[in-house]
């Protein structure tokens, strides 16, 4: 007779099942006697995916035409019910087929087959199979929501996550194995999601080409704790092949992303129209750029941008707005950060190094805030600004610096409590109408000035200068108007002010010293005014100035002239208009104020035409001759004389300065006395000597007789 089972519990049934797949198959059957048969008819195929519905099928077949009650497969340990494939089917004794159709995770599996015919178990021999992350050629199409973990796949085709679709990879290695450079990709369509989590990589297998991630407009890209290498390559007619391109807000922290220098990874990572943030992270060897964006917004936080080859580290095209904070950006191919075309950044505290160009180019209506960040050792400039660009730098630290610290023409900088320390050529240098604010800051060493401008506006304020090593400190040139307030200059390597060529400054509450020369010089039809300040300790003049206006107020001018020579005037000037009010001279050597002008002369006939080969004599008040020549062609003694105008001494005491000029040829001569109080020119027009009249000569000779005649006859009488 049969005995049947009956179970009563779920968890005595999965214990009993467990208990007849460790036993051996039964032998005995049924009526007969004769045992049930169980034979696996799966065909499983050559290779399974995680999207993949895999159909076991088992036959059962008993000689008693018993019904297998229950028919199970076992899976990895589960014991799962099974169904008739044709449930007409009554008869078991011909075999009678079971199945069960799922999808199974990645990874290797187990399974293998239990069914009970009411009497005995019959169990088969457990087998494996697996299932693969990915095809292993062909694309690999992501569908649903899919997480892959502790995996390494290696890619011959493409991986697509499409719209509503999500790939997360966690501690998981893809490597594309590409024949030709962008064979193969990532793509990351609209609506779909890519995470890379927990030490994921995406990389090329060894000896591979390159490979491509694209994440398209409305998909997103996450990237925790990853690394993603050498991913794009140097095609120059398609900017979206030559790194990874994002178009999709993206998320990149704590993670690595190298691009792998020439031929492959031509750039490290492009954005465009779409939010890029970026925390924590490492971007490096890239043979174009490292960062590129385009109409994009973003954040970098705590990264390092390290080493471009042969283009710039970090670039921001038009509409770009950039945050960058905490960042090291160093070994620069061109340069650290470029702007062009409207970008807008704010970098703060970073440090920009190792440019073998600049440490921020800037072109064409760009703006900057950048502050407490460090720019140094560009092998050009540490800032280049042009094309009507826009700075506001606070606290920044520019240094050694291959020619200048800031180079910029055009536009605006607010410069405030900044450093600007040893450059080669110039610690800033501003040009063609750009307009500067410079506060409170520091500026030190360069080679030639420490501060330049020409044509341009300066409004500086509470600033400290030392001494520049081969030129003037503070030079403004040609056309430039500045505006100079408590400001402290101690040396230089020529003057402490250099102005010239029509320029307007005003200098008001200064401290000015120990300059190899003057302390201010002035040339070229410039406009200076110096007010309440000290100027001291000059080799040469306190000013010295020619062919400008001056003015001089309150000011303090003292130990000038230290270099002894002509030189240790606390003014010297020439052909000036100089006013000079409400000043203290102390210790100037050789005097408080030496004026200068020029004095030109004529020469004419009588008749009043130019009188050439006359002698032309000019004497001052003192009879000590100035010139001594002869007139040219034109009457004229070889252009203007610098004469001294008027000298105050050291007590005070001015000297005014008169000059006789004579000119005489054969009969013609003639003499004007002429006050220099400005710059003269004087036509002298010579008259004939007077000529005797008939007779003269005798008449003077019979007076000399007879006074002699009366003075004889006096003595007689006496």
């Amino acid at each position: 007779m049969k005995i049947k089972l009956s179970v009563g519990s779920g968890m005595l049934f999965a214990a009993i099942v467990v208990l007849v797949l460790l036993a051996p198959a039964q032998a005995g059957g049924g009526r007969s006697g004769a045992a049930a048969t169980v034979a696996d008819s799966t065909q499983l195929a050559t290779e399974i995916l995680p999207s993949s519905q895999v159909t076991f099928r088992a036959t059962f077949t008993d000689a008693d035409n018993d019904t297998a009650a229950p028919a199970l497969i076992v899976v990895d340990g589960n014991p799962i019910s099974m169904v008739a494939e044709d449930s007409a089917d009554t008869n078991t004794t011909d075999g009678k087929v079971y199945k069960y159709t799922a999808a199974f995770a990645a990874g290797p599996h187990m399974y293998g087959y239990s069914f009970f015919d009411g009497t005995n178990w019959t169990n088969t021999t457990v087998k494996s199979f697996t299932v693969n992350w990915a095809p292993s050629a062909g694309d690999w199409v992501i569908g649903g929501a899919q997480v892959v973990a502790n995996a390494s796949i290696e890619l011959k085709g493409n991986l697509t996550v499409p719209s509503g679709a999500s790939l997360e990879l966690r501690n998981t290695t893809i490597k594309f194995n590409g024949a030709t450079d962008g064979q193969y990709r990532v793509e990351v369509q609209s609506g779909g999601a890519l995470k890379l989590l927990d030490n994921s990589v995406i990389t090329k297998s060894t000896g591979a080409k390159a490979y491509l991630i694209k994440v398209k407009a409305g998909a997103t890209f996450n990237m925790k704790g990853s690394e993603i290498w050498f991913c794009g390559w140097e095609n120059l007619q398609n900017n979206s092949d030559m790194g990874i391109f994002v178009e999709g807000n993206t998320l990149i922290e704590n993670s690595l992303i190298v691009a792998g220098g020439q031929g492959v990874g031509a750039k490290g990572i492009i954005a465009e129209n779409c939010n890029l943030v970026m925390k924590n992270t490492t971007i490096k060897e890239a043979y174009r750029r490292n960062v590129e964006a385009t109409n994009a917004v973003i954040t970098m936080e705590d990264c390092t941008v390290d080493h471009s080859t042969d283009a710039c580290n970090v670039e921001f095209f038009t509409g770009t707005k950039a945050t960058i904070s905490r960042c090291t950006i160093k070994k620069n191919g061109h340069n650290g950060i470029w702007m062009k075309d409207g970008a807008q950044a704010t970098v703060i505290d970073c440090l920009i190094t190792e440019s073998n160009q600049n440490g921020i180019w800037m072109d064409n209506g760009c703006t900057l805030a950048i502050s407490n960040t460090i720019i140094e050792k560009s092998q050009q400039n540490g800032m280049w600004i042009n094309g009507s660009s826009t700075v506001t730098a606070t606290n920044v630290t520019i240094r050694n610096n291959a020619q200048n610290g800031t180079w910029i023409s055009g536009g605006r900088i607010t410069m405030t409590m900044s450093r600007i320390e040893t450059h080669e050529l110039h610690g800033f240098a501003g040009f063609d109408g750009c307009q500067v604010v410079f506060t409170k800051n520091f500026v030190n060493n360069s080679k030639r000035h420490n501060y330049e401008t020409t044509n341009c506006t300066t409004d500086m304020q509470d600033c400290r200068f030392e001494p520049s090593r081969d030129a003037c400190n503070v030079e403004f040139f040609i056309r430039s108007k500045a505006t100079v307030k408590n400001v402290t200059i101690n040396g230089a390597g020529h003057n402490c002010f250099w102005l010239s060529d029509n320029v307007e400054v005003t200098i008001e509450g200064g401290d000015f010293s120990s300059s190899p020369n003057n302390v201010i010089w002035a040339n070229l039809s410039s406009k200076v005014t110096v007010k309440n300040c000290i100027l001291r300790n000059a080799q040469k003049d306190g000013i010295w100035a020619a062919d400008s206006t001056i003015v001089v107020e309150g000011c303090t001018i003292k130990d000038n002239g230290l270099g002894g020579g002509v030189e240790g005037w606390g003014i010297e000037v020439e052909n000036c208009s100089l006013t000079v009010t409400q000043t203290t001279f102390t210790n100037n050597p050789k005097g408080q104020i030496w004026v200068k002008n020029y004095l030109n002369v004529k020469a004419l006939d009588d008749k009043g035409k130019a009188l050439s080969g006359a002698t032309v004599k000019i004497t001052d008040q003192s009879k000590n001759a100035t010139f001594n020549g002869k007139s040219d062609t034109n009457g004229g003694i070889g252009g203007p004389k610098l004469l001294t105008s008027y000298i105050q001494d050291n007590a005070g005491k001015k000297t005014d300065y008169t000059y006789t000029v004579s000119v005489a040829k054969g009969d013609l001569e003639g003499t004007k006395k002429v006050p220099l109080t400005g710059a003269q020119s004087v036509e002298l027009k010579t008259k004939a000597k007077a000529k005797p009249q008939p007779g003269f000569e005798a008449l003077v000779l019979l007076t000399a007789l007879i006074g002699v005649a009366v003075l004889a006859a006096g003595r007689k009488r006496k």
